[in-house]
């Protein structure tokens, strides 16, 4: 937590710094919004629960006009058998321009989640990512770049894609963002997801003189390799004090996940019998397909 107090530090610093308009003294230099959206369901590139993760998710971002911003969604799993908080998000960054079309920007991530969680990025503890853009006019490029901490091995991630914002409307103030994107990354998330499944699946013996139960799951190709691509058609209504948001998604996953399961006993003398090892890579990761989830927002400008 200490790196991300220095974070948080060195951006009001930087508010403070620039906290004064030089061509409008009388605006104010930053925006804050607050507000909440509603996902029909979780997907992670192209990858979801064998049931829906629906979630109601309360959010507030603080952005500045040089480019900081700070974000926090605090995720409320409205599942009638397992409502309330999942998870928490926190999110912080600086985008900026290099030169006339190019932009960049850099960002970091901090995950707190219920130890009932059963989120498939939930072994994930915390992102740090750059991306660059490039304005081509009639289409925008985009290449995303992400470092993926988890409680094992790291996971590196990178997502090229296309982009074309239209706006229409008095002052501009409806758009519509079609975009593209292709989702590669290593698999060490998703082994310890299948890890953590397997694990809450099994009774562990509670006498410690009796033999203990245990269970290894692995993924079998952890390289990096395209696990999606995504087609969105984010449609938005802004003004000075309101924003409102439609986010439909249509995912493609590629390349099934295939994972092993050996379940192994632990004797009291210390030695180790095998009892099974097992293709235990789910019915749904063997038969991929197309997934469509959609996003509501609303929120409003401080």
């Amino acid at each position: 937590m200490k790196n991300y107090k220095l974070l948080l530090l060195f951006l009001f610093v930087n508010t403070y710094l620039f906290g004064q308009n030089v061509k409008n003294p009388n605006k104010k230099p930053f925006t804050i919004k607050a507000g909440v959206y509603y996902m029909n369901n979780y997907v992670y590139y192209g990858r979801t629960d064998s049931l829906k993760i629906p979630y109601l998710v309360p959010s507030i971002t603080f952005t500045h006009d040089k480019g900081f911003f700070i974000n926090a969604d605090l995720y409320y799993l409205t599942d009638y058998e397992s409502r309330g908080f999942d998870f928490l998000e926190l999110n912080a960054g600086y985008e900026f321009d290099i030169i006339k079309k190019l932009s960049a920007g850099i960002y970091g991530t901090k995950y707190f989640y219920t130890g009932s969680s059963n989120v498939i990025s939930g072994n994930i503890n915390s992102t740090f990512g750059a991306n660059l853009k490039y304005n081509l006019g009639a289409l925008e490029m985009y290449m995303n770049g992400y470092l993926f901490l988890t409680n094992g091995n790291a996971d590196i991630s990178f997502n090229p894609g296309i982009s074309r914002k239209i706006e229409f409307g008095k002052n501009s103030q409806w758009s519509i963002y079609p975009s593209f994107d292709l989702n590669f990354s290593t698999l060490n998330f998703y082994e310890e997801f299948s890890a953590r499944k397997a694990l809450k699946n099994l009774n562990k013996a509670k006498n410690a003189n009796l033999s203990t139960v245990e269970t290894i799951t692995s993924v079998t190709d952890k390289r990096i390799k395209l696990l999606d691509y995504e087609l969105a058609l984010p449609f938005t209504y802004e003004n000075k004090r309101l924003e409102v948001s439609v986010y439909p998604t249509l995912v493609f996953p590629k390349n099934s996940i295939y994972t092993t399961t050996q379940t192994i006993r632990l004797l009291p003398n210390g030695t180790t019998e095998i009892i099974s090892n097992v293709d235990s890579t789910p019915f749904s990761e063997k038969n991929l397909s197309t997934v469509f989830y959609i996003q509501l927002g609303i929120c409003f400008k401080i």
